[in-house]
């Protein structure tokens, strides 16, 4: 969608920036509020070095996308 190549359905929390800057409009509404989500995977992948670095993007997300539990 940043390169003018069509459409995107989007967290705002994740585009923030980019809606801030200009580089996404949002057309038309309605704005849906965000529910929580679950990153689920096999407790013995838990220090597996991609899950890891996924969790810790989502847990890093500005805004709070998801929080910790367990």
């Amino acid at each position: 969608a940043i390169g003018g190549q069509g459409v995107a359905l989007m967290s705002r929390q994740l585009i923030e920036d980019e809606l801030r800057e200009g580089r996404l409009m949002q057309p038309f509404g309605p704005v849906m509020e965000g529910k929580p989500f679950y990153l689920v995977y096999p407790e013995g992948r838990r220090d597996d070095p991609t899950i890891k670095a996924v969790r810790d993007w989502v847990v890093g997300v500005p805004g709070g996308l998801c929080e910790v539990t367990g």
